[in-house]
């Protein structure tokens, strides 16, 4: 499911690499030259940490609030020297106020794509120290335990949260420094996770493939791993058998429904989370290009007009206008329900990044149809031919090395440049789809809008 919402922990998350307050303050305290057994300091902490929960003033700065946590820390262990606390709170201030401005602009990236909360076991102030650090500007919600009645591990603190955004559990990632509070708390609500763990040696996380990153800068290359943010468009054919069935328009314009099939295609790339989107148009297609650029005005979709000799021609076009990474190309004639091609991009999403990947499907509704023959491991191993156990469908994700290859001479059209992967052995998969319309009739329209009256609403 597309990652809607992210949320955070605090202390030892946002304010600093993964280092909780509890250690953050031993090593403090010991630098300051004070020796303390680690069991004798433990329960120091815990016990001057748990007298501050609940009884702060919701508006306490994080100055004020370290500076109590320290006093009540030397009082507990009896510290001889007065100032200790002074000088332990200062530096902890001073450690965590760097580690927050980058944190800040780390949000302010983030807000674009996700809805974004911080959650956090505190003492009642998070949202004062939140906005003292610049966060709250970047965040929907900061929920506190002290305030909701409830803390980490408890559902309820996570669900308060997700009702703030919005969000479903599975919509969601939580991003924390503690696998008994964070990690295990996101894991009992089904909430994916990543945890933030400094030490190399470091366990593994509490879930298979849990994502582990040493500092919060690593958080974006996290979340994308394996994302497909780039795609191409190829709408430069010439229409001409739609044409020779009455369609005036140019095939890209055909409407499905009442929706054009170039309106259809990017649509479905903006929900599977697309960000930068090339399309080709013929110069006969002017009109195409004043039509994009008109309907999706925010969307980075960079268009270019120019006429062909062939598929693979407008292929390598598009490749050339895309960032680095795997990039989803299609047909502008391939027609399927929304679901399904969310459903083959987060499939695609989920294959070794160096996999060509093809759509490929049982339903046959192409006069020239590239048979398929796909593997029981999805591997396939022949394209081409006058038989297989599926067809192509005009879906494909392409690794940015296999886009950067140079074919023999002689390569005129796509099918061709895939048969010849396959035939070098690149690895090459095949997910199947229920059902994908090639629209290249006018009998391929009607198609389309049975398959379209299909779809549930979303």
């Amino acid at each position: 499911m597309k990652t809607k919402a992210l949320l955070f922990d605090f202390g030892g998350t946002l304010d600093s690499d993964g280092v909780p307050w509890k250690e953050r303050f031993h090593r403090l305290w010991i630098a300051e030259g004070e020796t303390v057994e680690p069991a004798d300091f433990d329960r120091a902490f815990y016990a001057a940490d748990d007298a501050l929960v609940g009884v702060l003033p919701s508006s306490l700065t994080l100055s004020e609030t370290a500076g109590l946590l320290a006093r009540g820390l030397a009082k507990e262990l009896g510290t001889a020297d007065p100032d200790v606390a002074a000088r332990v709170a200062r530096r902890f201030c001073a450690d965590s106020r760097e580690s927050l401005a980058r944190s800040a602009e780390l949000l302010a990236r983030l807000k674009r794509r996700y809805r974004l909360a911080v959650v956090s076991n505190f003492y009642g102030n998070l949202e004062a120290i939140c906005g003292e650090a610049g966060l709250l500007e970047h965040v929907s919600a900061a929920v506190d335990s002290a305030v909701v009645g409830c803390g980490k591990p408890d559902a309820g603190i996570f669900r308060a949260a997700l009702r703030e955004l919005g969000a479903q559990p599975q919509e969601a990632v939580f991003i924390g420094d503690s696998r008994q509070r964070d990690m295990e708390g996101a894991r009992r609500l089904g909430m994916r996770h990543v945890l933030l763990a400094p030490d190399p040696e470091a366990p593994p996380g509490c879930c298979p493939g849990d994502r582990i990153i040493a500092r919060l800068s690593q958080l974006e290359a996290a979340l994308d791993s394996g994302k497909i943010r780039a795609g191409g468009i190829l709408a430069a054919g010439e229409g001409s058998r739609l044409r020779g069935d009455g369609w005036s328009m140019a095939k890209p314009l055909v409407p499905v429904e009442g929706v054009p099939l170039i309106e259809r295609v990017l649509s479905n790339f903006l929900a599977a989370g697309i960000e930068t989107v090339a399309v080709i148009f013929n110069e006969t297609e002017t009109d195409c290009a004043a039509f994009v650029r008109s309907k999706f005005p925010e969307a980075d979709i960079r268009v270019l007009v120019k006429t062909t000799a062939s598929s693979y021609e407008s292929f390598r076009e598009i490749a050339a206008m895309l960032p680095p990474g795997r990039a989803l190309v299609s047909t502008v004639d391939a027609f399927c329900r929304r679901a399904d091609f969310l459903d083959f991009v987060r499939r695609a999403e989920a294959a070794p990044a160096d996999q060509t990947v093809l759509a490929v499907t049982p339903f046959v509704a192409d006069e020239k149809p590239l048979w398929a023959r796909v593997e029981a491991s999805g591997r396939v191993s022949a394209l081409g031919g006058v038989s297989g156990n599926a067809v192509t469908a005009g879906l494909y994700v392409f690794p940015e090395r296999v886009r950067a290859l140079a074919p023999p001479a002689g390569i005129g059209r796509l099918r061709e440049f895939l048969s010849w992967l396959v035939d070098r052995e690149e690895p090459v998969a095949g997910i199947s789809m229920e059902k994908v319309v090639d629209v290249d009739r006018g009998e391929d329209v009607a198609l389309a809008e049975s398959l379209a009256a299909t779809e549930i609403p979303s």
